[in-house]
């Protein structure tokens, strides 16, 4: 480590904070000029700003003005390459796999000739030109092992092959470790062939390693936002002369960083590079689904709409071979009088469809996990085989998972892994037969994603459902009745042939993640003006904040002594409190992971819950299929008592982490009104069809919200976990006890008379603020950096993202002078 490159080191030999930095501004652009420390040279550099464009700006070129680098302007001349640009958003044109070829390095066509490749994929051929041009941002969406990866790595390291520049070239960001060590894995080779090193920097990575590439950046650098974060807030010097001349920031998954604590920290390192590297960077995002092409071209580059950005997107031609299978779950006490064999049958039927091959099963919980692989792992020792089937979540250790994943890549050993979300992302473990999901799907995307594991050899992809439904009794739920898991697996399957995916959320404030952000640019730079963190973060960065919130945001810090000022330089600099808070050694992270809570029945703890949404004393939840309502809530203990609640039985599918979209129960609406008895579904499958048909028509569903039966008014809004979330809470401010489950609010009362005069009373009030809806909202739920966020602000922000007030006001209103079904 040179002294060039840091004031001072530790006593290990590791650099220490980096020396200061202060951001100056001028009209569209920022500077940056170091403040050296000693035996370090000044630096400088400055990023382009611009003001935002229209919407068209996007799909289009940009030039930069020799004259003043790094300051971008519209090319009026470019007409005709505009339409040239058009040709690569992957509505026309596929190539022949052969004609790119020659655009790439010998070196890399010498490599792709070694694998064994006749040619590129028609994906791979539509995103050379942009991604060679180097002039844009590019979006790659297709299917798990469709050659993505390939598709933006192969052009781009052609590119910085035949530019070379001192220090990194291409910075590839991932969601995970394992997903960094498969890339390494992958890139290692050819990236040697072009005399350029690759860095898997995350914890595993040996010190000496990270040393080396510290003392002399240069190649491919793997990581995650959280090691970014370090580099940057530690090494602001080092990250100047290690990424000034950064060819491509490369993001993988880029689904998974949408709308989220990490997608807005990503997003504000990216911005932050740019000012150090005083130039746009094009941003190559890889991932496998998403819905609106204009919500994720926004996404990627947020309040910069004047640089294109080309989407490449494969189209969908092979229909997957869908299959449903049902099975109803018999109480003990009547199997000796009903031939369903339920569980038992559901097991059978796995076992036979999977034995032998190469599968994926996934589901709802890791309790779920745990038991089917037992289940299928005692029919191997029955049969006196060697066991095929194996868990897979993240309570395992890492060496399990490995084992396993290692063992799904092996194509002479039989293995199936019953898994949670944590094989759903795109680590590589070889081509599988078929993808099997128990229990209703809550997501398309989700559910296209894990269908991508499926058919990677041209052959024509496989997905299959298993749903355990309940044997109905008297006191069955309206849920299982009107078989709410059925038609929600049939709403997703028709959706995903539709090729409709989840849209991007609602923009909010991340109040949480812009104060981290706000904390490390100080602590980078030694000292920001509040109007240049303003204009890095908020008018030219992701964080949609108004400046009022911003500066009441700035001034809470400063009350609570996390940040001073300098009243002389007019800087915002970190307090003693700060840099106790940027010093710790999980800043760099900018989500917490949710808190899990005891379950307790009378003094007896029955399992443990992460707490993923409000929780209120007398709401019910739903835990190892049985219906219970929260009797108390200690959250300094983590505990929760339960009772059991007697009003019946919860719906079989009911309780996944996973949000239900509007549009998916909207779909449920139709196949309940018109919808087909489904051809690919078992015999029980389509019976329950029947079922669900017949008992919607009972309760008047296509005329009416409302059903009262049994003491209980059911409303029906046919709309999203998050809606019905939001009508429940505003009942509950009513002083009715008002529940959610599978999109149905519950709500104890008299009569259905009594309910409307309540509710219409309560809406006379007028509709509350979002303090009183988020009034009572357990600590733990809140996000990372709240504690340093002025209460009204968090209020607003998780107000944001839990409910959806004022639409559930108007449907309220609806509701009220509605007639009420009474069963």
């Amino acid at each position: 480590m040179t002294s060039s490159l840091f004031t001072d080191t530790d006593p290990a030999g590791r650099p220490a904070h980096g020396q200061g930095s202060e951001l100056s501004e001028s009209p569209g652009r920022f500077e940056v000029a170091f403040r050296p420390g000693p035996g370090a040279a000044a630096s400088g550099a400055a990023a382009a700003g611009s003001e935002a464009g229209s919407r068209a700006g996007r799909i289009t070129e940009i030039s930069f003005d020799e004259e003043s680098p790094g300051e971008m302007s519209l090319d009026d001349n470019n007409a005709e390459r505009v339409q040239d640009a058009g040709q690569y958003s992957g509505q026309d044109g596929t190539g022949s796999g052969q004609a790119g070829l020659a655009r790439l390095d010998k070196r890399v066509q010498a490599w792709i000739a070694e694998q064994g490749w006749q040619g590129l994929r028609p994906i791979q051929e539509r995103s050379l030109e942009p991604v060679l041009s180097a002039a844009s941002d590019v979006i790659i969406s297709a299917a798990t092992a469709s050659g993505k990866t390939e598709a933006a790595f192969l052009p781009a390291l052609s590119h910085v092959a035949a530019h070379p520049c001192q220090g990194t070239a291409i910075l590839y960001i991932s969601p995970l470790k394992a997903l960094i060590n498969d890339q390494f894995r992958r890139l290692q080779d050819l990236a040697r062939r072009l005399d350029l090193s690759v860095i898997p920097w995350h914890g595993d990575l040996p010190w000496a390693d990270k040393q080396a590439y510290l003392n002399s950046p240069g190649g491919l650098l793997l990581t995650t936002p959280e090691s970014l974060e370090g580099f940057l807030l530690r090494y602001p010097l080092w990250c100047y002369r290690a990424f000034s001349a950064l060819g491509y920031v490369i993001i993988d998954e880029f689904h998974s960083f949408v709308s989220n604590e990490r997608g807005r920290q990503l997003l504000s390192q990216l911005r932050r590079l740019e000012a150090l590297a005083h130039r746009t960077i094009p941003r190559l995002a890889l991932s496998a689904t998403f819905g609106n092409e204009d919500d994720m071209v926004q996404e990627l580059r947020p309040h910069r709409q004047d640089y294109p950005c080309v989407v490449i997107k494969e189209p969908e031609s092979r229909r997957p071979l869908m299959q449903l299978m049902a099975y109803l779950d018999v109480p003990p006490f009547l199997r000796s009088y009903v031939q369903e064999r339920g569980l038992e049958q559901m097991m059978d039927d796995l076992y036979h469809m999977l034995q032998g091959g190469h599968h994926l099963v996934f589901t709802n919980s890791r309790a779920r996990a745990e038991l089917v692989a037992s289940h299928l792992a005692r029919k191997c020792r029955d049969n006196g085989q060697a066991n095929e089937f194996f868990p897979h979540h993240g309570s395992l250790s890492r060496d399990l998972r490995q084992q396993l994943e290692q063992r799904l890549q092996a194509a002479d050993t039989p293995t199936t892994a019953v898994c949670t979300m944590t094989l759903e992302l795109g680590i590589d473990i070889g081509n599988m037969d078929s993808v099997s999901q128990l229990d209703a799907p809550n997501s398309v995307a989700s559910l296209r994603q894990r269908l991508g594991r499926a058919g990677r050899r041209g052959s024509r992809q496989t997905i299959r459902v298993f749903l355990l439904e309940h044997f109905l009794l008297r006191n069955a739920s309206l849920g299982d009745r009107l078989r709410l898991g059925l038609f929600q697996t049939l709403a997703v399957f028709k959706l995903l042939n539709a090729s409709w995916y989840e849209p991007v959320e609602s923009p909010r404030p991340h109040f949480s993640t812009l104060v981290q952000q706000i904390l490390s640019v100080i602590g980078q730079y030694q000292g920001v003006k509040p109007s240049h963190l303003w204009n890095l973060l908020c008018a030219t960065g992701p964080f949609a904040v108004s400046q009022e919130d911003f500066v009441a945001l700035l001034r809470g810090l400063v009350n609570r002594k996390i940040l001073c000022r300098d009243e002389e330089s007019r800087e915002l600099r970190l307090a003693e409190a700060g840099q106790i808070v940027t010093g710790r050694s999980d800043f760099s992270t900018a989500f917490s992971t949710p808190s899990e809570f005891l379950l307790e029945n009378e003094g007896r703890v029955i399992g443990k819950l992460p707490l993923t949404e409000p929780l209120q004393k007398g709401m019910r939840i739903l835990f190892a299929g049985r219906s219970w309502k929260v009797e108390t809530l200690d959250e300094e203990e983590a505990r929760i008592g339960l009772v059991p609640d007697n009003e019946g039985t919860p719906p079989r599918f009911a309780g996944s982490s996973q949000a239900v979209h509007d549009r998916v129960r909207e779909t449920m609406y139709e196949l309940y009104t018109s919808g087909a008895e489904p051809s690919f579904g078992n015999h029980t499958a389509r019976r329950l069809f029947r079922e669900g048909r017949k008992a919607f028509a009972s309760m008047n569903l296509a005329k009416s919200s409302m059903v009262y039966e049994r003491g209980r008014v059911h409303l029906f809004p046919w709309r999203g976990d998050r809606f019905c979330r939001t009508v429940a809470a505003l009942l509950r401010l009513a002083d009715l006890e008002a529940n959610e489950a599978a999109g149905i609010i519950d709500v104890p009362c008299k009569s259905p008379q009594e309910f409307q005069t309540r509710l219409r009373r309560f809406l006379r009030s007028g509709k509350p603020s979002v303090q009183a809806l988020t009034r009572g909202m357990q600590d733990r739920l809140q996000e990372k950096f709240y504690q340093l966020v002025e209460p009204e602000l968090c209020d607003r922000d998780n107000a944001a993202r839990f409910y959806e007030r004022d639409e559930a006001w108007d449907w309220l209103e609806s509701v009220a002078g509605q007639p009420c079904w009474i069963c």
